[in-house]
């Protein structure tokens, strides 16, 4: 919906009634490019052994839009639909510009594609236009979802939200391997830390930082441990 800033759901019979006498504009999406098939609102293919191709520019939008409009006064369509598999990166552009067109955007599982084209076509071969024959049947048959492109400082927490869960992801890796290498290299030394933090406290990190070995710390002794903390401003 153009300028919705929440997510819509939908029902499974809300989305077969906005698929109802509107062609279906099936989009295998790729890198550069992608490819088009035309398809009526039960999903069959209007153009059986015919897809078309656009490249990923705004000469190659506006392409696009003007192919569904003329396939729209061939097959006798007054609205339509565009129904596309989230892969990758690629299809996020194309879908936006679709929504701020005001075109609805059916995004589909790639995870069934595969399934929905041999149901549609009653064949296990695939080639581009039974992949399309695939999509188009999953969004005539209401087996999609809403494209959901969130803008302003939703689009912005949602970036934020994935470096977070990146970054906590990266931290977990990082304690995991310190645990591994404590228990090759270190025996004993987590029972020694028994704070809330433990191993991976300010005092621990700034020791293990300058002795990785037992020896190490030895040879450190407790004034050199005292010092080292004392020159980390750690009480």
């Amino acid at each position: 919906r153009k300028g919705c800033l929440m997510e819509v759901y939908y029902t499974r019979k809300e989305r077969l009634e906005q698929t109802i006498g509107k062609m279906i504009v099936a989009i295998d999406v790729s890198k550069g490019n992608g490819t088009i098939g035309f398809a009526d609102d039960r999903g069959a293919l209007l153009e059986t052994k015919k897809s078309y191709t656009y490249t990923d520019s705004m000469i190659g939008y506006n392409i696009l839009i003007d192919r569904v409009k003329k396939a729209m006064e061939k097959f006798q369509f007054s609205s339509v639909v565009f129904a596309m598999e989230p892969t990758g990166p690629y299809w996020k552009c194309l879908a936006y510009r679709l929504q701020q067109d005001g075109y609805l955007v059916c995004l589909v599982n790639q995870e069934f594609t595969q399934v929905a084209t041999e149901m549609a076509t009653g064949k296990p071969n695939k080639s581009d236009i039974e992949d399309l024959h695939g999509i188009a049947y999953m969004a005539a048959s209401g087996v999609w979802y809403n494209c959901y492109i969130p803008e302003s400082v939703y689009a912005e927490a949602r970036v934020e939200w994935r470096a977070l869960e990146d970054l906590t992801e990266e931290v977990t890796r990082n304690k995991n391997r310190l645990h591994d290498w404590l228990g090759i290299y270190l025996k004993g030394y987590e029972d020694v830390w028994k704070s809330a933090d433990g191993v991976f406290g300010e005092h621990s990190l700034v020791l293990l930082k300058e002795a990785h070995f037992p020896d190490q710390i030895i040879e450190l002794g407790v004034d050199g441990i005292l010092a080292l903390w004392k020159e980390a401003h750690l009480s």
